[in-house]
């Protein structure tokens, strides 16, 4: 999945890699997403990375400050 010039790769079990997207092969970012059982899916919705394993529908998306 491409997004904001970053490439992102998710694995069934979860794992998350994030590179530049500029040809440079440099990772940005590593992470592990807990889901129970497999990933099967995941999208761009609304600002908003949604990913779907067997029995979660799970949102991700980053903070925004909220001015008071």
């Amino acid at each position: 999945m491409v997004a904001n010039e970053k490439l992102y790769f998710f694995c069934k079990d979860g794992n998350t890699l994030v590179l530049k997207a500029d040809g440079s092969q440099t990772v940005v970012a590593e992470n592990n997403l807990t889901v129970e059982g497999t990933l099967y899916g995941v999208a761009l919705v609304d600002h908003c990375i949604v990913a779907r394993s067997g029995r979660e529908l799970i949102c991700i998306h980053q903070k925004t400050k909220h001015k008071n």
